[in-house]
Formats: C-alpha cells, sequence, structure tokens
C-alpha cells in the first residue's frame, strides 16, 4: 500500500467543489420545494418537482442516450474519494490526507441495452503514485434478462455484504476489518447473476493471479495463479417481515491457492451470510464470516443507521472477530497499521459516523442510490486487538465522495 499523504492539490479542490455544488441545490437555485410539516422530523423537504441545478451537471456525463438503433448510450464513469484521518493508538500517532480513490472510464450499452462494455481505470493521486495505475474492471456484459446475466472479464467479486456493495455506497468510512481478511480485489473472471421472483443468484470463477509477474504484468494477469469460485443465493423477505426491505444472502467462497496469487490468499474456504433491513428511518445490517485455511477466523458485523432527515444519516458498527491463531487476525490497513497495529487473536471494534448527502436530484425518492453522488461523510471508530502485537486505538475520519 502506498502511503497517504498529509495534503493535496487536487483532494482539497474537490472538498470545495463538493460544498459549491451543496449551495447550488434546487432550494439555492430558485427551484421550488415544499417544507414538510413539523411532525414528521423525517421528511426535511418533498422530492424536487423537475430537474434541478445538480440533475442537470450530472446529465453532462452522458454522452449519447437513444432508445432506438444499435448504441443505446455512451457515458463517462468515475469517482473520487479523499479523507482526512488522523490514527492514535498506545503506539503513536499519524495523521493526513489520503486520495483514497480516483477512477475514470466510460460505459456503452448496445442493442436496447442488452450488450454493455465498460472500462475504468484507477489512479494513485498520493505522493509518487501514478496516474494510470491499471484497470479496476474491464468488461463486457450480456443482460439477457432480469433472470440471466452474464459478465466476462476484469470485475469486482461479490462475497460478503460489505465488499458486494461498491465503495460508491457503503455507509462507513470503510469496510470492516473482517471482510479485508479475505483480500478481495477486482479480477479477471466469468460471472452470471441473476433474480427469478423473490430469489436472486450470483456465481463466479475468478483468477487469483491479477497482474502477473515481471515482464509477464498485464491488465488481466497472466492466469498462472489460483481460482476461486464464488456461489451466492439471496431471498427478499420484506414481504413475509411487512418491512420496506428485508434481503438475505448467503455467500460461499473456494479459492484453490498458488504461490503466484494476489487476491483470495488467506483463507481457502469462505462462508458469509448477512440480512439486510431497512423500513422507514431505520436500517441495520447483520453479517456473520467464517473463513478457514492456516487459521479458522469467524466474526460479526452489526451496522445500524438512522435518517435525521432527507440528508442526514447516523450510522454506527460494531465488528467481533475471533482466530485460533494467536496471530489469525490482522489490525486495518487504513489506518491502525500506521501506528503499530500488528496482529492478534480477537478483535473489537466500535465505530460512530454521520452522512450528509448533498445531491438532491429529483429520481432520488425513485433510486437511493442516485443520492450518494455527492456526500460528505465522517466518522470516529475504536479498536482493540488482543495477541503478540496487537492495537488499542482511535481512528478519526472525514472526507467527501462524489462519483458520476
Amino acid at each position: 500500500m502506498k502511503k497517504p499523504v498529509r495534503s493535496s492539490l487536487f483532494a482539497p479542490a474537490l472538498v470545495a467543489a463538493a460544498l459549491s455544488a451543496a449551495l447550488l441545490s434546487p432550494s439555492q437555485a430558485g427551484t421550488t420545494t415544499t417544507v414538510a410539516p413539523a411532525a414528521d422530523k423525517n421528511v426535511l423537504a418533498e422530492p424536487a418537482s423537475e430537474r434541478s441545478t445538480m440533475d442537470k451537471i450530472w446529465d453532462l456525463a452522458t454522452l449519447y442516450k437513444s432508445d432506438d438503433g444499435f448504441l443505446n448510450e455512451l457515458s463517462l464513469t468515475g469517482r473520487y474519494h479523499g479523507q482526512f484521518w488522523d490514527a492514535d493508538s498506545d503506539q503513536g500517532q499519524e495523521d493526513g490526507w489520503d486520495n483514497r480513490r480516483f477512477r475514470i472510464g466510460s460505459r456503452a450499452y448496445f442493442l436496447d441495452r442488452k450488450l454493455e462494455l465498460k472500462a475504468e481505470m484507477f489512479s494513485d493521486l498520493n505522493s509518487g503514485g501514478d496516474f494510470y495505475e491499471g484497470f479496476t474492471d474491464a468488461y463486457i456484459a450480456w443482460h439477457a434478462s432480469d433472470a440471466f446475466n452474464v459478465t466476462v472479464g476484469k470485475q469486482k467479486p461479490k462475497f460478503g455484504w460489505e465488499w458486494a456493495m461498491s465503495s460508491r455506497m457503503i455507509p462507513t468510512m470503510e469496510r470492516s476489518g473482517l471482510i479485508n481478511q479475505f483480500r478481495s480485489d477486482y479480477a479477471s473472471a466469468a460471472a452470471i447473476d441473476g433474480k427469478v421472483d423473490k430469489w436472486s443468484y450470483y456465481a463466479g470463477v475468478f483468477s487469483n493471479d491479477t497482474t502477473g509477474e515481471g515482464d509477464d504484468t498485464t491488465e488481466f494477469g497472466d492466469f498462472e495463479g489460483g481460482w476461486s469460485t464464488i456461489a451466492s443465493v439471496g431471498y427478499d423477505l420484506s414481504e413475509n417481515l411487512g418491512l420496506k426491505k428485508a434481503q438475505w444472502r448467503l455467500d460461499f467462497i473456494h479459492s484453490e491457492q498458488d504461490e503466484n496469487d494476489e487476491i483470495y490468499t488467506t483463507f481457502e474456504n469462505g462462508v458469509s451470510t448477512s440480512l439486510e433491513l431497512k423500513n422507514g428511518s431505520w436500517g441495520m445490517v447483520t453479517e456473520a464470516l467464517l473463513g478457514d485455511g492456516d487459521t479458522t477466523n469467524v466474526g460479526l458485523v452489526l451496522i445500524p443507521s438512522y435518517d435525521i432527515t432527507r440528508k442526514l444519516q447516523v450510522v454506527g458498527r460494531y465488528q467481533l472477530g475471533v482466530s485460533d491463531g494467536d496471530t489469525g487476525l490482522s489490525a486495518q490497513s487504513r489506518y491502525e497499521r500506521r501506528v503499530g497495529g500488528g496482529a492478534g487473536e480477537t478483535y473489537n471494534a466500535l465505530y460512530l459516523g454521520l452522512n450528509y448527502f448533498l445531491f438532491d436530484g429529483v429520481n432520488v425518492d425513485k433510486k437511493p442510490e442516485q443520492k450518494h453522488r455527492l456526500k460528505l461523510m465522517g466518522g470516529v471508530e475504536y479498536a482493540n486487538m488482543d495477541g503478540p502485537t496487537g492495537y488499542d486505538g482511535w481512528t478519526a475520519l472525514a472526507g467527501v465522495r462524489v462519483y458520476w
């Protein structure tokens, strides 16, 4: 991992842009909004009745769109995640600015949107990093129907609730240390997925060798390492439980490990089961994880959330990890290891954060993921690890997230 730096010309500019965009929200740009009744504290304002300034800005990323012809859409894609961090432990203190993620690329849809092509590169904007570091994803997908889709190329393996969710929409500043133990990353693969009634499924075969070695380094790897197989099944329980959302899923991964592997090197087998609930302003995600390899690790992650208003959300998280090895668990690479975090056999962490959604387009209620297009995030986490080189300390984070 390349070290974060304490400052950047690019990152503060993005923060300034985010704050400027907030001033261009519909209420500031002359778009009429209706204040909700005072009795409903969970609603700040009614949805915009026409496209806002932010809608129009984000529309610029769509270069072409048509319901007819061979090409249906051509769009630019990308994201920037920048964050200030301050880690303080019993072994030291460090802080700085981290250009966490910067990706740019494009996506195209053809043949009545059944054929999709996407390629997105990533950059390292921290000190000493290269602007072009390679592709995160570069794939071709065929969307035959809701029941069957196939994707071939470099893509994201979807094991575990936190990792399957895009970094654009995770509710915490960083994913939990427990899912990070599996060492997931984008890789060359073939995968299928679909939904049939209340059931959903996903399956894929992934190359653990993501780049190759020496002169053989490529965007897709040289396929000389091991392979991982992932299978998932899910069920929609919302009607059964009378909730707005209640999604259960069960994931399994098997990794045939090799010395050339770069991902999924920790465990030969893994299991994740999760339940995501949402009703009104309240939300809760519960995930249990098991990884079996040289050591056997089990973990529990709880992520409660509450929408204070349409724009402001409070999020918590509790992590518990246990290993049968003295050094079976590792401290978080961001940012616990930078202040002396090592390895141990038990891990407890408690996180509390706030998310403020600046984007407020006309379709946000119909497509809640759109509110994540521009947001400010902050949180603080206390973590303790027992072991030979354990950890005890705090990490504070504050940053901006934007995608298009």
